[in-house]
Order: C-alpha cells, then structure tokens, then sequence
C-alpha cells in the first residue's frame, strides 16, 4: 500500500516521503526545467510550467514527463497515490478552466504552484477529468494527492463529485484508502499504543496460531478485528506464562 509520511528532522527540516508498491512501475529521476512545455492528453492544451521540477517519474513517448512525486524550487512537493475505487472526476469541461487527466496533477502543480496556500487557491481554475472526451483515452486511474510546503503544512487532496476535497493533514501520514476521514477513525483502534520499549520476552508460535484460531472463531467488524487479535495474543502470553510457571517450565 503506497504511503505517504511527513517527518520533522532534528534541525527542524522536513522529510517528506512515500513508499510506492506498484512492483511493474520503474522509474526514473526526472529534472524538468523553467518554462517546461508540455501539452495535456485530456485536449491537447498547450502548458507551460513556471517553476523547475526535480521528481521521480518516467517519460511517456511521444508525450510528456510524469512526475509521480517531486518537489520545486520553492519547497513545495506533491505526491499521487492510489485511491482504489473512491475518484470521482469531472466528465463534462468547464469553460474558463484548465482540463487535466488525473495523473498529471502532479506534474501541474509543481510546475505553478509556490506553496500549499497558493494551490489550493489555484485548484478552483483546474479539472481533472475523466476520458470519456478526451483525445487520448488513459483510461481509469483512481488518485489521490499529498502535499507539503516549507512551513510544515500537509494537506490531502481527494476528487470528489468532479471537484476537489481539501484536507488538513495533522497527522503526517496518508495511505491509498480508505478516505481520510475513515484513516482517522481507524487509528483510534491504536491509541493506547506507545512508542516506549517494551521489554518482550519469545514465545512458542502455538500461540500466535492459537491466537488466529479464536480471531477466526470470533468474527469482528474489520474495524475491531486488529485490536481483538493483540488482546487474543496478549491473552495467551499470559496464560502460557501461568502453566510455564506451573510446571516449572522457563
């Protein structure tokens, strides 16, 4: 699963990484220059960045570049990921608006945007459309976006209804699906974790496997079933640890 992850460096400096499972998918690192011209497979429009690109990507043949995830020369950095089965793209053009297919948002928005705020002001202008018209059919590709700029900012960007979802990320980390909003429910499930040490002790594969039989034998919702698994574990850690003691097994 593709993932997005924002950390702070001791120097107060932004990482910005992702993981990308697509295992066919070979890319490569891609420079594009000021004033890079490109024209969109939706309608053949005629586009020219602003800003210099240094992104990972690949060239596609007798198009242009396609950038997957990147940053420009003013720190802003986006990324695309998958978003199975939750896109909604806009079918008919607006006029007065510029038409993209989803998968060059990326390459878009770093070649004209200077920050997160500056984006999200210029998202009103841009659609991203399905290939139902369009003159190069690209077929369907279920995205969703991340971006952050130097001031630390993280937003999520979902298309909805034809339109775009603007998300404040305050957590640092967005996976392909489900929706945000969902992602944030589900952690939930986890709070009581800590990132402390945890002095463990090895225990008999039995127990993992006696733990996945009582999972299986008690179906949960999936929003229950990760943390019912821990506690079945953490069940029988202890009462192996009672008959070990019992038997004077250590």
């Amino acid at each position: 699963m593709c993932t997005s992850i924002k950390m702070h460096a001791a120097n107060e400096s932004i990482v910005f990484a992702r993981t990308m499972d697509w295992h066919s998918f070979v890319p490569e690192a891609l420079v594009l220059p000021q004033n890079y011209q490109w024209k969109s497979v939706y309608n053949n429009r005629n586009i020219s960045n602003v800003y210099t690109i240094l992104g990972v990507g690949r060239n596609i043949p007798d198009l242009h570049a396609d950038i997957s995830d990147g940053v420009n020369d003013f720190g802003l950095s986006v990324q695309k990921l998958t978003f199975s089965n939750h896109s909604e793209y806009a079918e008919y053009p607006h006029e007065g608006k510029l038409q993209l297919a989803p998968f060059e948002f990326v390459t878009w928005a770093l070649g004209n945007c200077r920050s997160v705020a500056d984006l999200i002001n210029q998202l009103e202008s841009v659609q991203l459309m399905s290939d139902t018209f369009s003159h190069y059919k690209f077929g369907r590709s279920d995205l969703h976006f991340s971006a952050v700029d130097p001031t630390g900012r993280m937003i999520n960007i979902e298309p909805r209804n034809g339109s775009f979802e603007i998300i404040e990320n305050t957590i640092g980390v967005v996976t392909n699906a489900p929706k945000f909003e969902r992602e944030i429910v589900k952690l939930q499930d986890y709070m009581d974790l800590t990132a402390q040490p945890q002095h463990l002790t090895v225990f008999q594969l039995g127990i993992l496997a006696e733990s996945l039989f009582f999972l299986e034998a008690s179906p949960q919702p999936l929003a229950s079933s990760v943390p019912q698994f821990l506690k079945n574990v953490q069940f029988c850690l202890l009462m192996s640890s009672r008959i070990s003691a019992k038997s004077g097994i250590f």
